[in-house]
């Protein structure tokens, strides 16, 4: 039986191959508050908890994280490296000379191969691109797109429209920047259709990496509050139903894309949620790639290649 990396195109194979060895993600914090949790307006099912090492927040500055979070993971492995993932909030809002020095740190962190930022669509910008431009080291910007369909950011509470997100890739693209996308299926009342014209427009776009989370339930989140109104509108009610709906993504997906995540972590463990499946995250992924295999499907078998809307 094949194993995932030889079904799909997975953040560990890709980043393997181009470093000759296991590389890390480290989560690290700006330390700075969300705009919309700021303007009282957070996403509907924004959990703050469930973004990064607590331990490492806490800490005074980048570099202590990297060097608290690189010999916390050193201790079980050899021969690894390091990339520095600003993964708490919105990583691009707040001041632009705090920023920077927060940024500077990372980059010039020896240990730190690689940054990747992870921000909204609404928060890029010319002088934040051009200050990393003029980088050395490699850069990619995740954004949280979750959709092109207004009407579900705006059920969301995302207070950023598909525009911005065609603004912002168009921008990233300027640069030669790579682009990162989240994706959230599970949103009430957008179908299979739906979801596949979100992914059409990542193919069109030229993402390079794609984050695919399903819409968790957290109890004290706004979705949390009415979820059991919604649940009959969801694309999906099982896991072998959302791995189903993950199949029909891989098959269209461009097989260069990396996909560095196909489910929301699991933090039902601490009954925080309401709709998390059953068991943890490794069962459920062994779980697609026994699909995968009996399928006999392989990332992007029906991909299209047509020219970037974006462009």
């Amino acid at each position: 039986m094949s194993g995932l990396d030889e079904r799909i195109n997975t953040f560990s194979k890709h980043y393997k191959n181009k470093y000759g060895r296991k590389m890390f993600k480290i989560g690290l914090s700006t330390g700075l508050e969300c705009p919309q949790r700021v303007n009282n307006s957070p996403c509907i099912f924004c959990e703050p908890k469930s973004f990064i090492d607590n331990e490492s927040k806490e800490l005074g500055s980048i570099t202590q994280q990297i060097d608290y979070l690189t010999n916390k993971i050193s201790k079980q492995y050899r021969d690894i490296g390091f990339i520095a993932y600003f993964q708490d909030n919105t990583s691009t809002y707040g001041d632009f000379a705090f920023l920077k020095k927060l940024f500077t740190e990372a980059i010039n962190h020896p240990l730190i191969n690689e940054v990747i930022i992870s921000t909204r669509p609404d928060y890029i910008n010319e002088d934040l691109l051009s200050f990393f431009s003029r980088m050395e080291k490699d850069v990619t910007f995740e954004l949280g797109i979750q959709t092109i369909h207004d009407k579900s950011l705006q059920f969301l509470n995302r207070n950023h429209s598909h525009q911005h997100s065609i603004d912002a890739i168009n921008l990233l693209k300027k640069y030669s920047f790579r682009v990162g996308a989240h994706i959230l299926l599970g949103i009430p009342n957008e179908t299979k259709a739906d979801i596949l014209s979100t992914i059409d427009f990542i193919n069109r776009a030229g993402v390079d990496d794609i984050k695919i989370h399903h819409l968790i339930a957290y109890k004290n989140t706004q979705y949390g509050a009415i979820y059991d109104s919604v649940i009959h509108s969801i694309a999906y009610s099982s896991l072998d139903e959302y791995c189903d709906l993950l199949i029909e993504i891989i098959r269209v997906l461009n097989p260069n894309t990396i996909i560095s995540r196909l489910f929301t972590s699991n933090l039902n463990r601490q009954g925080n949620a309401k709709n998390q499946f059953a068991g943890v995250k490794r069962q459920w992924i062994n779980h697609l790639t026994k699909m995968l295999n009996e399928k006999n499907i392989v990332q992007g078998v029906n991909y299209i290649d047509y020219r970037s809307v974006c462009e």
